[in-house]
């Protein structure tokens, strides 16, 4: 049975994997870095140190930042409305650092929390991100391909165009993990929110694949499945996260050159999620 902690908790961590994933393993980087424990387990012990976390990331965007990624998350765990008064009224005594009356919303009291991390966790982290990037990006390659055999012009020629674009971000990112790890072992992803993105692919793709007959309904269902995968690995994800552990884990001549092209990645992941959506409306507008 769980103590009132881990539902909090486990709460706190559904927020995220169903609002915000990339933001989390963002936040978890950062947490583990500073304290050694996730972002949801510091959010619990003390508000105050989690807003430390986020105002390290999002310093230029504070005020938004803490109220989505401090106090809600922490509103949403007590089971009231996220949408009230209240998150405003915890935002205001995180700031103040009053972690007692913060944390008394969800009926918790706060704990000491003590600077830590392992050094290694960063590169530990990259690993993990590059995996899971290099599988999704290729199955999804695959998915757009076999996506643009049911469509005609010019559908068919978008999707092609994503496919492409898609091999070559998994190119380069199966050439840092090279660089970084060596060629040997195989691409193992963890991270719960790819794995479910992973499986959905592969899913998509045998059924792409067979002899059925695919109807439009079912096929804009899945573009809807692949601009909520794009949306994940998003501009803010690759921007907060992706570059900062980069400059830590590569050296020089290799920094000065896959960091724009990570930044370029990021960029091409915000078209196609802008492609897949103006499509999913040219498919669904007689609906």
């Amino acid at each position: 049975m769980l103590t009132l902690y881990e539902k909090k908790e486990r709460s706190i961590e559904e927020y995220f994997s169903s609002r915000a994933p990339g933001f989390l393993l963002v936040l978890n980087s950062v947490s583990q870095r500073l304290y050694g424990i996730p972002y949801s387990t510091l959010l619990l012990r003390s508000p105050s140190a989690a807003y430390k976390v986020v105002r390290k990331l999002y310093n230029r965007q504070i005020d938004i930042a803490a109220r989505l990624l401090v106090a809600v998350p922490l509103v949403y765990a007590s089971g009231e409305n996220i949408a009230g008064d209240t998150v405003s009224r915890v935002l205001e005594l995180i700031k103040e650092g009053n972690d007692k009356e913060a944390l008394h919303i969800v009926g918790l009291s706060p704990q000491s929390v003590k600077a830590a991390g392992d050094v290694g966790f960063e590169k530990k982290m990259f690993k993990e991100i590059l995996s899971c990037a290099i599988e999704i990006e290729k199955l999804a390659a695959e998915v757009y391909v076999k996506l643009a055999e049911h469509f005609e012009e010019p559908i068919s020629s978008a999707f092609r165009y994503i496919s492409i674009e898609s091999s070559a971000h998994a190119h380069i990112y199966k050439k840092i993990y090279q660089l970084l790890y060596g060629n040997g072992g195989s691409f193992i992803c963890s991270r719960s929110s790819s794995v479910l993105f992973i499986n959905r692919l592969k899913e998509i793709i045998k059924l792409l694949s067979s002899k059925q007959e695919a109807n439009k309904g079912m096929l804009v269902d899945k573009l809807r499945l692949l601009a909520s995968m794009e949306n994940d690995i998003d501009a803010e994800y690759f921007m907060a996260l992706v570059s900062p552990l980069l400059s830590r884990v590569l050296q020089e001549p290799h920094r000065s050159i896959y960091e724009p092209l990570l930044e370029a990645i990021a960029r091409d992941e915000e078209d196609h999620k802008r492609i897949v959506s103006n499509i999913i409306t040219v498919l669904t507008k007689d609906d």
